[in-house]
Formats: C-alpha cells, structure tokens, sequence
C-alpha cells in the first residue's frame, strides 16, 4: 500500500552559498520497484523541514538539503558521484 515509507524527496534544485544547482534525475532510475519519487525545490524543504513525511531525501552532497540531513542525523544509505541518499527513520 502506499505510504510514506516508500517515498523519496528528489531535491530538484538546491544551493550552496550564492551558486544554484540543479541534481540530476539519473540516479532516481536506480531506486526499486515501488518507489515513489517526489520532486521539491530547496525552498520547500527549507519552509517545511519539520512536516516532511518522507523517508527518505536525494539531495547533492555539500548542499543546503544535505547540510540539514546532516544536522539531523539522517544516515547515509547510499552515494554516488556526489549524490547522496538520506534515511530519516
């Protein structure tokens, strides 16, 4: 059944200092079957960090997103080429 569980937050765009970037989709296509994906810009993370409900965030390492994974302690489940997969619970 669908839940949150099975969902991922694609960080589309995000920031680092004044530099803007967007994260490829590619890696997405290595997510299992049944996975959702939703795609957010930085700002919504920023603007709703404590409502996210799901389990799991693809953002680029070294940005905004990855700097608040970090900060609360979301484990690194995967990385590649500078893409980085969050577990938040």
């Amino acid at each position: 059944a669908p839940s949150y569980d099975n969902v991922v937050i694609w960080t589309f765009s995000d920031r680092a200092g004044d530099e803007v970037y967007y994260m490829n989709w590619q890696p997405l296509l290595a997510m299992p079957a049944g996975m959702g994906i939703s795609c957010c810009q930085v700002e919504y993370l920023e603007n709703n960090w404590e409502n996210i409900q799901s389990r799991y965030i693809m953002t680029e390492d070294g940005g905004k997103v990855a700097t608040m994974c970090e900060a609360a302690e979301y484990k690194i489940i995967a990385e590649y080429n500078g893409t980085v997969l969050y577990q938040r619970y």
